[in-house]
């Protein structure tokens, strides 16, 4: 029987969404003969790993999705001392990989290996950021310093001096130059340095957040040992390991080294390596194999890496993907492992060895077993997981991975893993896994009944299935995004939660690794406090590949399929989601100029594979296709409603569904599967135009999104109307677009198009802030009343903009000073003037029972009417 093991999970959606680890076990293979081996993982999830042998550095690549090692290449460099200068690779932007050892750098343009002159003799370390800019550093500095480090800039040919980061800003110089740096690259592409015999601690740091232009720094604690290193862990959190064996994490709240423990017994030159994975699962190693994971704070205990061979182990060195969701290890293994000194002579070569870590450290010898019935084929043996329990959240993500070795071609075409979700009152849910990488499938579960669930999973291959139950409890969670429950021209939440949708459109870089997190936090707390709760986001799925658009920034590559392009993109979403942001997909499944599937069983393919991942996602809507895919004919609507009709029929969830229109009526209003409109509502001035379109365009039982309607300082608009909008049109559009039930989505173009301006750059230097707390207005007032519970009726005034309980409750929107009917019915009603521009300003205007000539002050701009309904 093989186990499907549930780790203890972690909320990453604050009392939203819940994943659970898988902790199966792993299995190691020999790779390669050599000696001093480094890893790194690329965008796509490849590995690669470089090694010395018989004096010179190799290099073999570890493909995805097939788990295939390239052929060995010679990348051409000596390995010198390279006991002292250990290789190093690294990828970059492209994939590319970047070689060090001893005193010579290359990296490999696809079809040869360039080498660039250096000058250095030892004692050397490699980073690179995301801007592919190359940093090496070594013993002895150019400016009088014990470490000197070089850049080679992306796009040049040769390495320059930067300051020595030891003693750079008047920073103190330490003990001598016998310093074991290591430089790695920190969260938004911060630079460190990381050495002993330093000062102010024998063991401390530097770092520069201008690719080590200036510097500061200070201790870490007083290891004296060889050698410490560092690593940006997959929780995006900086990480140090000292000689000895002790680790840190760095805190940004106030700038110091947290230590968390000695996770290993390393001694001198045991070279000991850190790094964390998605979850902060911390993982440490070192020569001889010892290996101890921190999870939840806690060191698990020092075990051992399994030896292929039955073998010594020798040095180490871990890598995690970009995405943080795998830890991989490499070791050397045989007779005559040791640590090598100037003494040694030549490097020795063993067995290479290669495994995938998990946070539990269970590891196997993964086999395949003979099977009678297949003639004796070998194959992986079919087997039953043993029932699991886990505990979820109501409307949060149960997961689970379950490992498929049987070798196949495409992963994602050949095999598939077919899921049955048993909700506590018997009805069932049939439901997509889907391949992540490596040899592991998962499968995610929405959770929305409480109780006791069961679920059966099983490879299409035959090879495993599993089995199991897992408890879905309580929260305060208002659910998924969709209509609102009692009243469904608004949006809401599944949960029979109520909210007002404040939108904001934001351009192609918002997903792009080329964009720092930093900035991308930045824009999100200030969105945030803003009072914002959805993002309209260009190049989400696909990236529109057109010049001041989705060109040139590194956007989730969706199609063809590829496990670590999605994981990058759920990497963003799990911080919207615990911000409760909601997500609309401006260029949806299928986006203008983009490099969306065409064939249909692709297509297929794609959406299948995306709702499997991303069904999950409590704040997420779906698009079909986008911009505007009737505009130039770049999609029919015949493919348009075939693809809707797949979409809705494949979504286990029901999941609300719309397509992106052009200017005008919702060409696909009526159809049973759009479960929401969206409309380019007329770019004007004209309010009444604006308020008869909107209602006259949409459906009178499903929330619309007016996207692309009022949008500050776009040359779409502006050449509609013959100016651009000013802060009182603004805030009185928006006015008139809530009075609408519509949901508006804002955007501050800057005078240029939809990724253009502040919606382009999300710089908060190039806002305009006056512009953002124009159209507050609306949505503060709104919020603080029952609005779910009001239509538009326009049939009941004589003029300007209502909204509706009748008997109970009405508003009236006027846009200048004056006096407005109102049919009512019954009363009493009590009668309040609020302020349009500032809603804090409410005037009673006492009792009104027949509705007529009821006159808003005369002072002021914009006001609405307030009446409700008091006992007689």
């Amino acid at each position: 029987m093989e186990k499907l093991v549930i780790a203890r999970p972690r909320i990453i959606l604050a009392a939203v969404l819940l994943v659970a680890q898988s902790t199966a076990a792993v299995a190691a293979e020999s790779v390669a003969r050599g000696g001093l081996p480094d890893l790194t993982v690329d965008s796509r999830g490849g590995v690669h790993l470089v090694y010395v042998r018989d004096g010179m550095l190799f290099h073999r690549e570890r493909a995805v999705p097939t788990g295939k090692w390239s052929e060995e290449q010679n990348t051409g460099l000596k390995a010198g001392l390279a006991h002292r200068s250990d290789p190093e690779v690294v990828t970059d932007s492209r994939n590319r990989p970047h070689v060090l050892v001893g005193s010579g750098y290359a990296w490999r343009d696809g079809t040869k290996w360039i080498a660039t002159p250096m000058e250095i003799v030892r004692d050397t370390a490699m980073a690179i950021d995301s801007k592919d800019n190359v940093y090496v550093i070594r013993r002895r500095g150019h400016q009088g310093g014990h470490i000197g480090l070089f850049v080679r800039s992306a796009g040049s040919t040769s390495f320059e001096p930067l300051p020595d980061p030891d003693i750079a800003d008047g920073l103190p110089i330490g003990r001598n130059d016998h310093v074991y740096g290591h430089v790695f690259v920190g969260r938004d592409d911060s630079l460190f340095v990381v050495y002993r015999h330093a000062a102010p601690d024998r063991c401390s740091f530097r770092v520069s957040t201008d690719g080590g232009r200036t510097w500061k720094g200070g201790g870490v604690n007083n290891d004296d040992a060889e050698a410490p290193s560092g690593a940006l862990g997959g929780d995006r959190r900086t990480y140090v390991v000292t000689g000895l064996g002790n680790a840190f994490r760095w805190r940004d709240a106030d700038l110091r080294w947290e230590p968390l423990g000695r996770a290993i017994e390393a001694e001198g030159r045991e070279l000991p390596i850190v790094t964390a994975d998605a979850s902060g699962n911390v993982f440490v190693s070192g020569f001889g194999g010892d290996i101890n994971v921190g999870v939840g704070g806690k060191w698990i205990g020092r075990k051992v890496l399994p030896s292929v061979s039955g073998k010594s182990i020798g040095f180490v060195d871990l890598a995690r993907t970009k995405d943080g969701k795998f830890v991989y290890a490499a070791w050397e293994e045989g007779d005559g492992v040791a640590i090598t000194d100037d003494s040694a002579g030549a490097v020795g070569e063993f067995d290479l060895c290669f495994s995938k870590v998990d946070p539990a450290l269970e590891f196997r010898d993964d086999a395949p077993v003979a099977d009678e019935e297949s003639g004796g084929k070998r194959r992986a043996a079919r087997a039953e997981a043993e029932v699991v329990s886990a505990r979820a959240p109501l409307w949060g993500r149960f997961e689970a991975a379950l490992e498929n070795r049987t070798p196949c071609s495409d992963p994602y075409r050949d095999v598939s893993l077919e899921v049955t979700a048993t909700r506590p009152d018997g009805k069932e849910l049939k439901l997509d896994g889907f391949y992540d990488g490596e040899f592991t499938w998962r499968f995610r579960v929405l959770m929305d009944q409480v109780g006791e669930w069961r679920y059966s999973a099983a490879f299409s291959d035959g090879s495993r299935s599993a089995a199991g139950t897992f408890q879905c409890i309580p929260s305060d969670s208002p659910g998924p995004v969709d209509r609102d429950e009692t009243n469904p021209i608004w949006f809401g939440y599944r949960g029979n939660g109520h909210g007002l949708v404040r939108g904001f459109h934001v351009g192609d870089r918002f997903f792009a690794e080329n964009w720092p997190d930093r900035e991308r936090r930045a824009f999100l707390d200030w969105a945030q406090g803003q009072g914002y709760n959805l993002l309209s986001i260009a190049s989400h799925f696909v990236n529109r590949q057109e010049p001041k658009r989705g060109a040139g920034w590194r956007t989730p590559d969706l199609w063809p399929l590829n496990a670590a392009e999605y994981r990058r993109t759920e990497a963003i979403l799990d911080d919207l989601a615990r911000r409760r942001m909601i997500v609309f997909p401006f260029a949806g499944f299928f986006g203008q100029n983009s490099d969306y599937p065409r064939d249909p069983r692709d297509q297929q393919l794609y959406i299948r594979y995306t709702i499997a991942r991303f069904g999950t996602y409590p704040n997420l809507m779906w698009n079909v296709a986008g911009p505007e895919p009737a505009a130039g004919n770049w999609m029919s609507e015949t493919d348009v409603r075939r693809l809707g009709e797949l979409i809705d029929r494949l979504d286990p969830y029901d999941r609300l569904l719309s397509v992106h229109n052009k200017t005008g009526r919702d060409t696909y209003r009526d159809a049973d599967w759009t479960t929401y409109g969206i409309v380019q509502g007329p770019k004007t001035i004209d309010r009444e135009l604006l308020s008869r379109d909107l209602l006259g365009w949409r459906h009178p039982q499903k929330p619309l999104l007016a996207q692309e309607t009022l949008w500050s300082g776009n040359i779409n608009h502006i050449g509609r109307i013959g100016r651009d909008y000013t802060n009182d049109d603004l805030r009185k559009n928006a006015w008139v677009i809530n009075m609408s039930a519509a949901a508006l989505v804002f955007a501050d173009n800057g005078g240029g198009k939809s990724s253009d301006g502040f919606s382009g750059t999300l710089d908060l230097s190039s806002r305009d802030q006056p512009r953002h707390d124009a159209i507050r207005a609306p949505w503060d007032y709104l919020e603080s009343i029952p609005f779910h519970r009001l239509s538009p009726r326009q049939d009941l005034v004589d003029r300007g903009y209502c909204l509706a309980e009748p008997g109970r409750c009405y508003l009236v929107y006027i846009d200048s000073p004056g006096s407005v009917h109102v049919k009512l019915e019954g009363g009493p009603y009590e009668a309040v003037w609020v302020d349009g521009s500032n809603p804090k300003e409410r005037r009673r205007a006492g009792p009104a029972s027949d509705g007529v000539n009821l006159a808003s002050p005369t002072d002021g701009d914009d006001w609405l009417l307030e009446l409700t309904r008091v006992a007689p």
